[in-house]
């Protein structure tokens, strides 16, 4: 009987000429699918999203104390954005499958936006409350450029985009908390509406400049791409146990970030009467530190 593990010249001919054909879909000499301004704008958009989300964390507790709420009410607000985003992002992630990459991407910037003017208008605790929430259903811009990248991106090139991706957000860092904390001194709903105004401002960069993943875009016009293509999207995907178990670990890592995030400048505001101005500067000087760690 004939082995099933036996590999044919003509089956190896055909994989040969499925690599070809799957090579030459990207620039030899950018290792891209698409030009390398959509790249830089992919890097933008989140530096500008994570400037914009920075900006607002050295205010946000004072903000909400202005409410007359203690200081577990903060907590309320951080909790309710981690919950929404936590049940929100498969589903995103299942509609940028359907929809586009550039779709969902462009809906995380404008819901982000809106969530953040609602919450610099907010006249009451309850009302910043439900707009925090809001804006965690929009939590998937990292994650949205990241299976952006690995559309666009040929294997030999993914590893060195997804690195200097990784260190677009602890750069933006370096920025937003001070910026956050001068703006407060004009009024602590401030950094909240530059916040907003900025994730308002990458969604149309990003409706000018980025195209959409050639791979989406092969995949819904030849339904039988998801065949052939390695990149096109599959519903059916096996996660390994390590994987299992970085999740796990980014579960209890999250807590531990949300938990300096949220408490620290009412710790700092209690022990050494800072305000959110010390409290920027503080934030930046630990960005700092992480990105000459990193």
């Amino acid at each position: 009987s004939r082995s099933p593990f036996l590999v044919t010249p003509r089956a190896m001919d055909k994989a040969l000429v499925k690599d070809i054909e799957y090579e030459s879909k990207f620039n030899p000499e950018t290792g891209l699918s698409v030009p390398q301004a959509a790249i830089w704008m992919v890097f933008i958009t989140i530096f500008m999203d994570t400037l914009a989300a920075t900006i607002s964390t050295p205010a946000l507790p004072y903000y909400a104390r202005s409410f007359h709420v203690n200081n577990a009410a903060v907590g309320y607000l951080y909790a309710s954005w981690s919950f929404t985003s936590a049940f929100c992002a498969p589903v995103l992630g299942q509609l940028a499958d359907k929809f586009g990459r550039r779709s969902v991407l462009l809906a995380s910037l404008l819901g982000a936006g809106l969530a953040n003017l609602g919450q610099a208008c907010a006249g009451t605790y309850y009302q910043l409350l439900g707009w925090r929430a809001f804006s965690g259903i929009w939590a998937a811009v990292g994650n949205s450029a990241q299976v952006y990248l690995s559309d666009v991106c040929s294997p030999l090139v993914l590893p060195d985009f997804m690195s200097k991706l990784s260190a677009v957000p602890s750069l933006a860092m370096t920025f937003g908390p001070g910026l956050g904390g001068g703006l407060s001194k004009f009024g602590l709903e401030i950094p909240v509406l530059v916040d907003g105004l900025l994730s308002l401002l990458a969604a149309g960069l990003c409706f000018i400049y980025l195209p959409e993943s050639p791979v989406w875009l092969q995949s819904r016009g030849h339904p039988a791409a998801t065949a052939s293509d390695p990149k096109a999207p599959s519903k059916v995907a096996s996660i390994p146990a390590g994987v299992r178990v970085l999740a796990i670990s980014g579960f209890f890592s999250g807590i531990n970030f949300g938990v300096v995030v949220s408490m620290t400048a009412i710790f700092l505001d209690a022990k050494l009467q800072f305000d959110s101005l010390h409290v920027g500067f503080t934030f930046v000087l630990s960005a700092l530190a992480t990105l000459a760690t990193s």
